[in-house]
């Protein structure tokens, strides 16, 4: 991670809010989804809407880098439910550096018909 490429990012002239809409789809089995993000910055804001899943499945949201380190988890978010992840006490800024993944990851199957999640991620860079 170059800390001083993110501070460029975010001091610099170019800054500006910019978003992902990431959707992850589940069919009845399959447990784990990710994304790649190109993207130097703060990662500031996250909104996560779990569907109605036909099984009782929680879903938790990983920010992992480049390099596999898990930089922040969620806790375990119930369905059929949206919810503001900036909001939660283990939540804070990330410094985020050219590639990084967004993980979602089902407690169990989804069951029969599956679903999709969706993640909106907000951030300030470029």
């Amino acid at each position: 991670m170059n800390i001083q490429r993110i501070l460029d990012a975010i001091m610099g002239q170019n800054q500006t809010f910019k978003s992902n809409v990431l959707i992850f789809a589940f069919d009845a089995t399959v447990t784990t989804g990710t994304q790649k993000i190109t993207r130097v910055g703060l990662a500031k804001h996250l909104h996560l809407v779990v569907p109605n899943f036909t099984n009782d499945v929680t879903a938790t949201v990983t920010l992992v880098d480049a390099s596999g380190r898990i930089l922040w988890t969620s806790a375990a978010k119930a369905r059929n439910a949206s919810y503001n992840l900036e909001t939660e006490a283990e939540w804070f800024d990330q410094l985020v550096d050219t590639s990084f993944f967004w993980k979602v990851t089902l407690s169990g199957a989804a069951g029969a018909g599956g679903g999709t999640v969706t993640l909106i991620p907000r951030y300030y860079g470029v």
